[in-house]
């Protein structure tokens, strides 16, 4: 990124914004500051051959030592379908073991293993290491009002609910010519 691009673009957005626009501007804002300092981070984790989601997964671990899957999904912010897909993928590396939990064989639970241990123990430190320069950079008071300010967004947020007949649906004009790209797995139709 050139010099100017990047004082363009250190520029306060919200300076020149109504309150409303603010507002809407918020998860764009969100996602910028969220590629901001994962962009740190993607350096560290490429080179172990990891993704994002699957640090978190692995750092998790290691602070819980054993966690229920439904639980590290809530924690990760990670759906449990993709949370599902990562663990296999840890365990396939041999990183992690799952097991069932012997309260109820509903449940699994996961846990680093030694191999997974090392490798936390070999990445953490530069992973740290970025956290440390986001910290100098903004400060811990900043952060810490940060991290409280996310915390009370998400919990408020979270709790909102909106109705169907709130939501329009597109005007004629606007429905898309080609349909729609389906996600996900393709489900089987009844016969």
């Amino acid at each position: 990124m050139s010099m100017a691009a990047y004082e363009r673009r250190k520029k306060p957005v919200q300076a020149h914004l109504t309150r409303e626009q603010v507002v809407e501007a918020l998860p764009l804002s969100i996602v910028r500051a969220r590629e901001s300092v994962m962009g740190s981070f993607r350096s560290v984790l490429h080179k172990y051959g990891l993704t994002e989601p699957q640090w978190r997964v692995i750092w998790t671990i290691e602070t819980l030592e054993e966690v229920e899957m439904t639980e590290l999904a809530r924690m990760t912010a990670i759906l449990f379908p993709s949370l599902s897909r990562i663990v296999r993928e840890l365990e396939q590396r041999e990183y992690i073991n799952r097991r069932n939990d012997p309260s109820d064989l509903r449940r699994m639970l996961v846990s680093l293993n030694d191999r997974g241990s090392g490798l936390f123990e070999l990445v953490a430190p530069e992973a740290r290491a970025v956290y440390r320069s986001i910290r100098d950079v903004m400060g811990t008071e900043k952060l810490r009002q940060l991290q409280n300010l996310l915390v009370e967004l998400d919990e408020k947020v979270s709790g909102l609910t909106f109705s169907p007949s709130e939501i329009q649906g597109l005007p004629a004009d606007l429905v898309p010519q080609t349909p729609l790209k389906a996600r996900g797995r393709p489900r089987k139709v009844a016969s």
